[in-house]
């Protein structure tokens, strides 16, 4: 009894022994950016949807519908109802500053073509096709915490840089999430802030005397499910990229 009791206790032991030994699969997350003009109050211009899969970043493209209604009278006219909602029309997968266009985000998904990041058609683009690497990095101030659409960030003041001083009518902030395994727009394109521990998920530029700017925040930052996980992995497979890592 003895004897089986002591395989039994081994077998136990080995099996967990396994199981912590395994390689922990890297998170994929499912986030927004919304983009706002904001003044006295935050006025939505557009909002993409991100799905971040370790080095790899899923980008939505999405064509804006815009509804509204006015009344009409002899003087003019009054805006009486306005609504903006959003079809996706196709995803990017965007890899080492180049992107790979799939017709929808589905395992049956097929790629349309692919080429330098700053060459896709649509969707989000950081200087236009600036080689970020020869940027000159900013000076910023110490990382503060802060709570942004109950995703807890932070945020960093721009100082300026060695041939652009601070701006004393300009305000700019980026809004950082300390997640190592959390792709970005600003990383896929290669721009880094302190660490490789945070990553740039929105910016806030601001008028420091008029209180008004371009606010630009993340937003239903959540872990993907089962079956937005497989698709993303069938869209990488089809790009012929190694696994995340």
């Amino acid at each position: 009894m003895y004897k089986y009791y002591k395989l039994g206790c081994f077998c136990f032991i080995a099996a967990i022994f396994s199981y912590s030994c395994q390689p922990t699969k890297t998170v994929f997350y499912s986030y927004k950016v919304d983009n706002y003009v904001a003044d006295i109050s935050k006025t939505m211009l557009r909002t993409g949807r991100l799905i971040s899969c370790g080095d790899y970043l899923i980008e939505f493209k999405m064509k804006i519908n815009m509804k509204s209604e006015t009344e009409m009278y002899d003087t003019g006219s009054r805006l009486v109802s306005a609504s903006i909602n959003y079809d996706t029309i196709g995803v990017y997968l965007l890899a080492n500053r180049q992107y790979f266009e799939f017709d929808t985000f589905a395992t049956s998904g097929i790629m349309l073509k692919k080429g330098p990041i700053a060459d896709k058609q649509f969707g989000f683009k950081f200087g236009e096709g600036k080689n970020t690497a020869d940027l000159t990095q900013p000076y910023l101030s110490l990382p503060k915490d802060t709570l942004i659409n109950n995703i807890f960030c932070y945020y960093v003041d721009v100082l300026g840089t060695k041939e652009y001083p601070v701006s004393d009518t300009m305000g700019t902030q980026f809004l950082l999430i300390k997640n190592r395994q959390l792709a970005s727009l600003y990383k896929a394109y290669g721009l880094t802030c302190m660490n490789n521990d945070y990553s740039i998920v929105g910016i806030h530029q601001y008028h420091k005397q008029k209180k008004e700017g371009f606010w630009e925040e993340p937003a239903d930052l959540r872990p993907v499910t089962a079956a937005e996980r497989a698709i993303c992995e069938s869209l990488i497979q089809k790009a012929g990229l190694p696994p995340p890592k």
